[in-house]
């Protein structure tokens, strides 16, 4: 992998939001309020983790 491609994939990784930031929100939202933490919660990392996979196997354009 280039210098360049890999720096590119770092900066998008970089720009995720984190699970906590994520979870507050959907808390402070109140669209989840009869929707168990955990499974909210579950639902944020799977997200997240969806994200940073298809950014890592070059599924998103780091071209920009």
């Amino acid at each position: 992998m280039g210098t360049q491609l890999k720096n590119d994939k770092n900066q998008l990784l970089r720009t995720l939001p984190g699970v906590d930031h994520l979870l507050s929100l959907a808390e402070q939202s109140g669209r989840f309020d009869q929707t168990p933490r955990s499974v909210v919660l579950d639902s944020v990392r799977q997200a997240v983790e969806a994200a940073r996979t298809d950014i890592l196997n070059g599924s998103i354009d780091t071209a920009g």
